[in-house]
């Protein structure tokens, strides 16, 4: 997703900006927001237990390997081909639901102010959401950054995650540090690294 360099990058423009404004700048990307694990797993034990049943004879570890085998090739071949075949509202409606889950986790009410504000993607899904705390969100409303997500969103379908944050949070700049200046007495409330998600 982002190498060592492309994230000291991020979170350098995220020092920069809040050394100029009160908002607290959180950067989340994740590698997808759907799993397959519980349905995986599911599927494992049935042919586990079926396998164990039709290879007795042969022994458990006879069955323990092929559901080794059959684990390598639902998860590393056939992935992507589940993914395909899911909807784009309900791979959007886990994309939302991860970020939001991110949000509450990472940013909200962590700061003084209620000035968090992260910027979150989901690499499989090509899903961008910007979220903002309370104070925040009470001055700029979410459709302010509307064009910032729709900008971010075409640099995520091409692949350029980096690029996409540098411009997403230089172009959010501007309005936070217009209607967020820094303060005298501000500090660091919420970590500047950027934070990836498996």
């Amino acid at each position: 997703m982002l190498n060592k360099q492309e994230k000291q990058n991020i979170q350098e423009l995220i020092k920069e900006l809040e050394s100029q404004s009160e908002a607290e700048i959180v950067a989340v990307i994740a590698k997808k927001a759907i799993s397959f694990r519980l349905w995986f797993s599911v599927l494992y034990m049935s042919v586990f237990v079926g396998a164990y049943f039709f290879l007795s004879l042969l022994g458990a570890s006879l069955a323990f390997v092929f559901v080794l085998a059959f684990h390598y090739l639902l998860e590393q071949k056939f992935e992507d081909k589940f993914f395909k075949l899911l909807s784009v509202s309900s791979k959007t409606k886990k994309a939302q639901k991860l970020a939001q889950s991110s949000f509450n986790k990472y940013v909200k009410n962590k700061t003084n102010n209620k000035v968090g504000m992260m910027f979150f993607v989901s690499e499989k899904e090509k899903y961008v959401r910007i979220l903002t705390d309370e104070g925040i969100a009470n001055v700029l409303p979410d459709e302010i950054w509307q064009q910032i997500v729709e900008d971010f969103i075409k640099d995520v379908k091409s692949g350029d995650f980096s690029g996409g944050y540098i411009r997403a949070i230089k172009a959010s700049k501007k309005l936070l540090v217009e209607k967020f200046p820094i303060k005298k007495d501000d500090k660091n409330e919420l970590s500047d690294e950027v934070i990836e998600l498996d």
